[in-house]
């Protein structure tokens, strides 16, 4: 019988964190293949309560076929945390940088440090680990896993939770990611997250496993119950289903929802929000409905007469909610910057993606205003994709081939990571940046790429006239040509021809970079913009798509290979409307994502082919 152990700071059926629940369904699901499962976790009650009190006793229990191992936590200084939370919390999201840790080292230390631990756990898994086939940590930024992730690299896979949000920002969290043996992500958003910030190798040695949902049968309230909700919610509301936080973008919602009823002041919609948090939101006077916990029966009845869930939070990695919503065939609308449910979202149809304060209110006036078809028909799309791709029955095939606890290998329905190395893949960038190079790109200005060597066949001096033009739009901007000097006469031209056109205080010779060199200059990059005449396999070109770095690329014969990735321009006359093009790209954030999405197709797709480099 293969064995795991699951290593999560909290856990218990009756937590209803989205993390926690997922874990004990995972559990449960494990132990039905077969599988001997054992929780690592600590004696404190949840996430909610004090981390020094262990509200458990230390020791063994087993719940449902599951064997809960409890520890004590650590002693941890409270206010030394709170004070370096805060100061990570106000860090404004326009301050993110990847690889640059948003706080000092010392806060940063603290943070870590003074997070819930317990080395009981940790000692007991390192004497033990040899009982174990596979060690999932589950969550990214907590003490138990930083301590756990660096204690057994060797054979620690992680299930992050991915959020693009504050903590995924510090050192300590970055070097979790590029030590674990694996990465299980719940969904395409969270693994391009990860992409986004810890570097493409993150898609190479991760693996999307998603999740499940289930619709239970019998959970219909009594009537008295039904009439008792109906009563309090109305006939029309729109349902935020989980814990009220100014993280989850709760107080956002409510602006929303006050400047919807002020432009609709005869609406009968009401706001209703059901879920954990000590943050008081009820004002019954104008609509907005705070129910608190609420029991299995009662969130039921909620997603199933809810017009539309509405789902405003950016942190997510799997919406466990959102499936729930479809799962009853009721519409979502998300935020569009939640790669994890926006993704998703657009791509099966099941609801409306807005970012911005205004297109919160318009949706609310358009869904208000809506046939109850449109709904319904947005609703079925979504029960599609649940039934589909969100059934444990078919998700825990992916766990068990991801983590070993298959005897022999087969094949699931998830998106299985790549490891052969002669392929065209993102195996190569596993290895940290140059954090300081890095820092120094993330400056404000827009970099544009280029790498290869420096000779004629490569028509760098076209490179250089068309920067010049793009340069005069925008003078925040740098040119960046990565590649060994193949002709120390083309390379003397091209500083020339810079200097005659002005623009060599913003042009950046890289000579022959390093791997950790080209790793920051690719992930730095705004645009990746090729003049080259050369005949030779694109190499760097599909490494920019790893990186999701936007292709513009003149057409020469090996322009198929890059099918219908990038921009492909077939004259190099008119330098203007090339500038044009470059300032419409790195200005258009649509146009940027369509060419992106295009490069992500293409590039699964070379590996599907097999080419070689």
């Amino acid at each position: 019988m293969k064995s795991i152990a699951i290593v999560i700071p909290w856990f218990g059926k009756e937590i209803k964190g989205g993390a926690e629940q997922h874990t004990w369904n995972l559990a449960v699901e494990l132990v039905k293949k077969g599988i001997h499962v054992e929780v690592f976790t600590t004696c404190c009650k949840a996430f909610q309560e004090d981390w020094n009190i262990n509200h458990y006793p230390e020791g063994e229990t087993m719940q449902d076929d599951i064997l809960i191992r409890r520890f004590n936590v650590d002693i941890r200084n409270t206010y030394e945390f709170h004070f370096a939370n805060k100061k990570i919390l106000s860090v404004s999201r326009n301050d993110f940088r990847p690889e640059i840790s948003p706080v000092s080292k010392t806060i940063a230390e603290d943070f870590i440090r003074e997070n819930i631990h317990s080395t009981n756990l940790i000692n007991y898994l390192v004497e033990n680990e040899k009982k174990y086939d596979s060690i999932l940590f589950v969550t990214y930024f907590y003490g138990v896993t930083i301590a756990g992730m660096n204690a057994l690299p060797h054979k620690a896979f992680l299930l992050p939770a991915l959020h693009d949000e504050w903590y995924a920002y510090l050192p300590q969290v970055a070097e979790i990611f590029r030590k674990a043996k694996g990465l299980l992500f719940l969904s395409d958003g969270e693994k391009e997250v990860a992409s986004k910030l810890y570097g493409p190798a993150m898609l190479h040695k991760g693996t999307v496993v998603g999740g499940g949902v289930e619709l239970h049968l019998a959970d219909d309230l009594p009537v008295v119950e039904e009439q008792r909700l109906r009563k309090k919610v109305g006939n029309r509301f729109t349902l935020l289903l989980g814990r009220r936080d100014v993280n989850k973008n709760t107080l956002f919602i409510i602006d929303v929802y006050k400047e919807f009823l002020n432009n609709n002041p005869t609406s009968t919609l009401k706001i209703v929000f059901a879920g954990p948090g000590k943050m008081p939101v009820h004002d019954e006077v104008n609509g907005i409905v705070d129910l608190g916990l609420v029991s299995e029966e009662e969130k039921n009845w909620l997603l199933k007469n809810t017009l539309f869930l509405s789902h405003p939070s950016v942190n997510e990695s799997y919406s466990r909610v959102m499936m729930e919503a479809w799962l009853r065939e009721r519409p979502v609308i998300v935020h569009r910057d939640c790669l994890a449910t926006a993704i998703v979202t657009r791509r099966c149809q099941g609801g409306w993606l807005a970012a911005e304060k205004d297109e919160w209110v318009n949706l609310f006036e358009k869904l208000d205003a809506s046939e109850a078809d449109l709904l319904d028909e947005a609703g079925k799309k979504g029960k599609q994709y649940v039934d589909t791709y969100a059934r444990w029955e078919k998700a825990i095939e992916g766990y068990c081939l991801t983590l070993g606890l298959f005897d022999k290998e087969k094949s699931f329905n998830g998106e299985k990571s790549f490891s052969s190395s002669n392929l065209v893949n993102a195996a190569k960038w596993d290895l940290k940046p140059n954090v300081e190079l890095m820092e120094a790109l993330q400056d404000g200005k827009r970099n544009i790429l280029f790498v290869g060597e420096i000779e004629k066949e490569n028509k760098l001096e076209d490179l250089l006239e068309g920067f010049s033009h793009y340069h005069s739009m925008d003078c925040l901007s740098r040119l960046i040509i990565a590649g060994n000097v193949a002709s120390k006469e083309t390379y003397q031209s091209l500083v020339t021809k810079s200097n005659v056109l002005n623009i060599s205080d913003s042009v950046i010779f890289a000579g022959n970079a390093s791997l950790e060199d080209l790793h920051s200059y690719f992930r730095t990059a705004h645009l990746f913009w090729s003049m080259s005449e050369k005949e030779d396999f694109p190499v760097s070109l599909v490494d920019a798509m790893w990186f999701n770095v936007p292709l513009l690329a003149y057409k020469n014969k090996t322009a198929p290979v890059l099918g219908e990735a990038g921009i492909i321009f077939t004259t190099k006359k008119d330098y203007k409307k090339l500038a044009a093009l470059v300032f419409l790209i790195l200005s258009d954030n649509q146009l940027r994502s369509k060419i992106v999405e295009a490069q992500q197709r293409r590039r699964e797709e070379l590996l599907k082919s097999g080419v070689s480099v």
